[in-house]
């Protein structure tokens, strides 16, 4: 399941699971350093 369609899902009063916030983290993370091992910068991705 993607983010958006998580949010879409999640009610006003309810928290994400921990365990989905550290997946979606870890993942964000991995790429940022995907990127910078290649010297890749925000300028290239545009």
């Amino acid at each position: 399941m993607d983010l958006k369609k998580y949010f879409d899902c999640l009610c006003e009063n309810e928290d994400m699971d921990v365990g989905l916030i550290r997946s979606y983290t870890y993942q964000i993370l991995d790429a940022l350093l995907f990127c910078h091992c290649r010297r890749i910068i925000h300028r290239d991705l545009k």
